[in-house]
């Protein structure tokens, strides 16, 4: 019967009209259903894409869920495509600055990926405001505790990455100051702009991530 909902559904989209009859559950034919698709050029649809709330490997506890185009690359924005790793789960974002946001959790705590994208000064800017955003308990240097790499993904894009540790103050969100805390950033250029990734949660889950968050930011592609 389902198949003859949905013909019904179609038919009824494109201005058909019809009647069933009051025994059609004793005659219906999926055939019958098909051929009359067919009869007007159409496909029936495969029943696993019936529901538009069918589970996503990446679909958040909000509901909301990353697109994905044919090979399963997630869509980051207008430029890029990227490879989601299975246990993180895309959220809706928390301010109309993200383009994407997803979220990392063990027992205990949870780390958040946003994403961001414009101009707001050099690479070298915007390296030293995320710095600036940790502090060191001892009063130490967070500059010379931070690692910074360039790279280029499987894509073909240069990238610049940063590895950074301490007490982190909230950066442009505010918020209480974070002890013992980690920022996985990355800045990635694309059609004359920037992409921003920054990966922030505790520290020790954070270290369990780099591998995953590396692979991810590896699979960039332009869309």
């Amino acid at each position: 019967m389902s198949r003859i909902i949905r013909l019904m559904s179609i038919l009824t989209g494109m201005g058909v009209i019809f009647v069933l009859a009051a025994g059609c559950g004793q005659h219906y034919s999926e055939k019958e259903a098909d051929a009359a698709l067919a009869e007007r050029g159409l496909i029936p649809l495969p029943a696993a894409a019936e529901s538009a709330t069918a589970a996503s490997p990446h679909a958040g506890a909000s509901g909301a869920a990353v697109v994905t185009n044919p090979e399963g690359m997630a869509r980051i924005g207008e430029d890029l495509l990227a490879t989601v790793p299975v246990d993180w789960e895309s959220e809706a974002p928390s301010s109309t600055m993200r383009l994407a946001q997803f979220a990392v959790r063990d027992a205990y705590t949870a780390a958040e990926l946003a994403v961001f994208s414009g101009q707001w000064g050099t690479i070298d800017d915007n390296v030293s405001r995320w710095v600036g955003q940790f502090t060191q308990p001892d009063g130490g240097s967070t500059q010379e505790l931070t690692q910074r790499w360039e790279t280029r993904s499987e894509g073909g894009i240069d990238i610049t990455m940063v590895d950074i540790p301490g007490t982190f103050g909230g950066g442009m969100g505010g918020g209480d100051a974070q002890q013992n805390y980690r920022m996985l950033g990355a800045i990635v250029p694309v059609n004359g702009t920037f992409y921003y990734f920054k990966f922030t949660g505790p520290e020790a889950l954070i270290a369990t991530q780099r591998g995953a968050f590396n692979a991810f930011i590896q699979s960039l592609t332009t869309s």
